[in-house]
């Protein structure tokens, strides 16, 4: 029987693969555990695949090291609003900036898309292990054919470690509209001379 040797410790992002392996997981967060080789195999490059080490028999988890995840800051979804033929003033979030970050390990290929009406800057990328990136979120010209009313829609960060969406809300108001009125009638108090 051949024996390894941890030289560090490792983080990995546990998947569990049945219901009773989630109840396994939630009845244990925050307890370390220890993986047995026995019970050890080999799922993919930097994975493992592992069953029982203290988990109720039968019970299958993944284990996978080198994993990119994304993360998206700030929480508050995606505000604007404006009159009629524009412009629009972005109200949340601040400056129209979120922040996507890898937080896991590895390359973090991303994606964001959302509603016509807005643009993204930049709308994708690869980001390293920590790294992030700052992406602005604006309102296109597309609005400005928008009639008075809200538009929404839903704003999709993607890749290959996992997704975040905030929703978008566009709000478009009549603004200050002045009209001028004009009239042949002359005034009554007018006086004409002949």
């Amino acid at each position: 029987m051949s024996r390894a040797k941890c030289d560090q410790d490792r983080t990995y992002r546990v998947l569990a693969t049945t219901a009773a392996a989630i109840a396994d997981i939630n009845a244990k967060q925050g307890q370390a555990f220890a993986i047995g080789l026995r019970n050890l195999s080999i799922g993919g490059q930097n994975d493992a695949v592992f069953s029982g080490s203290g988990f109720n028999s039968g019970n299958q988890l993944i284990l996978e090291g080198n994993t990119p995840l994304l993360a998206v800051t700030p929480a508050p979804d995606f505000t604007a609003a404006g009159s009629i033929g524009g412009p629009f003033a972005v109200a949340t979030p601040p400056s129209g900036q979120y922040t996507v970050q890898n937080t896991g390990a590895g390359t973090l290929n991303w994606t964001v898309s959302g509603p016509s009406w807005l643009m993204f800057s930049p709308a994708s990328g690869s980001l390293g292990t920590g790294a992030s990136q700052v992406v602005t979120v604006s309102v296109n010209a597309t609005a400005n054919a928008f009639a008075a009313g809200t538009q929404s829609g839903t704003i999709t960060f993607g890749g290959n470690g996992g997704t975040a969406t905030r929703t978008a809300t566009l709000t478009v108001d009549k603004g200050n509209t002045a009209t001028t009125i004009t009239s042949d009638t002359p005034d009554p108090k007018q006086r004409f001379e002949a």
